[in-house]
């Protein structure tokens, strides 16, 4: 990455952004708010990525659901048919992923969200009430079993690397009976 010309450079060589420029920081600025503002962003990334993707899937499977509808019509009811009637809904069916990996990001996008204001709330983020209160509320959000066990093992302490190596030990790619449909 090259520098901007009169842009402060911060250790590592990336630029510091213009409200951290000058000698001492801001007076207003402390890491809670620094942290929150980042969080934000990945809140807005996550947000933007799935109204974008949820534009194109839902496209993608009403083109499938009217193809099926009119091979149904069409078909004559032969073997081949039969096969690629299943291939279709196969393909419908891997479609529906995409709910669950959208699911699982608006519940990350919410919980990012919760956690910046919690940050930004001066009065509230140094009581364990409240974190209390954000963890349940994150928590209630979570409608799988998937979700509810990574849950609990992030509030038992388990490392991120710990928590998906679980996650993806404990479930299988080929299982489609918990697909839930939107």
């Amino acid at each position: 990455m090259k520098a901007q010309r009169g842009a402060v450079i911060a250790p590592g060589g990336f630029p510091l952004p213009e409200h951290l420029r000058g000698e001492h920081p801001p007076l207003a600025w402390n890491v809670v708010h620094e942290a929150a503002r980042l969080v934000d962003l990945s809140a807005a990334q996550i947000r933007l990525a799935l109204l974008d993707g949820d534009k194109q899937m839902s496209a993608l499977s009403d083109a499938f659901v009217a193809l099926a509808g009119r091979l149904q019509l069409r078909l004559g009811g032969g073997h081949e048919d039969a096969e690629l009637l299943a291939e279709l809904q196969r393909a419908m069916v891997a479609i529906q992923f995409y709910d669950r990996m959208s699911q699982r990001l608006e519940h990350a996008g919410g919980s990012l969200e919760g956690l910046s204001e919690l940050l930004l709330d001066e009065r509230r983020y140094a009581e364990p009430l409240s974190w209390g209160a954000l963890h349940e509320r994150i928590k209630s959000s979570y409608s799988t079993r998937e979700e509810v066990e990574l849950f609990a093992a992030a509030e038992a302490g388990a490392s991120g690397a710990a928590l998906i190596h679980d996650a993806r030990s404990g479930s299988g790619d080929d299982d489609d009976d918990d697909i839930e449909f939107f």
